[in-house]
């Protein structure tokens, strides 16, 4: 169940990180891509689980790709008890 959390955050980071990054790039100039969010425990309920305890240690990072098409983490930034999140880093 982690795990898919884990995907999911993470694909939502990239995504957002690489729109922000190709609006910076159409100007030239350096931006910060400020990424929000929050993930569900989607099967907490089924499993008996506290979201709390599925949220615990997880972590979301922004990875770009680089000009070798290598991806490197840009930022990471970890959930709070109720799965919320919030990073930011500067995209040129």
């Amino acid at each position: 169940m982690a795990s898919v959390a884990r995907a999911l955050l993470l694909f939502a980071a990239v995504v957002c990180a690489a729109v922000i990054a190709v609006a910076a790039a159409a100007d030239g100039e350096a931006a910060v891509a400020i990424v929000v969010g929050q993930a569900k425990c989607g099967e907490c309920t089924r499993k008996n689980m506290k979201a709390q305890d599925a949220f615990k240690g997880l972590q979301v990072a922004i990875k770009c790709r680089n000009g070798d098409g290598e991806y490197e983490s840009k930022a990471v930034g970890d959930l709070d008890g109720d799965g919320t999140f919030s990073t930011s880093s500067t995209v040129r």
